[in-house]
């Protein structure tokens, strides 16, 4: 039971990096819209939470 709730606090953990430093990214380097930068880095931490 704890290493299942390890596992998926480790993971929400690793999706939400990958969610703010995808929107970072998009946002601050590339200068794109908020609602469009929120899309693609959402779109990267939903496909890394199917593929973990």
């Amino acid at each position: 039971m704890i290493k299942l709730l390890s596992r998926y606090i480790s993971v929400g953990i690793i999706n939400t990096a990958l969610h703010w430093a995808g929107f970072g990214m998009m946002v601050f380097i590339m200068k794109n819209d908020q609602a469009v930068s929120n899309v693609v880095a959402l779109l990267i931490a939903v496909t890394f939470f199917i593929f973990r």
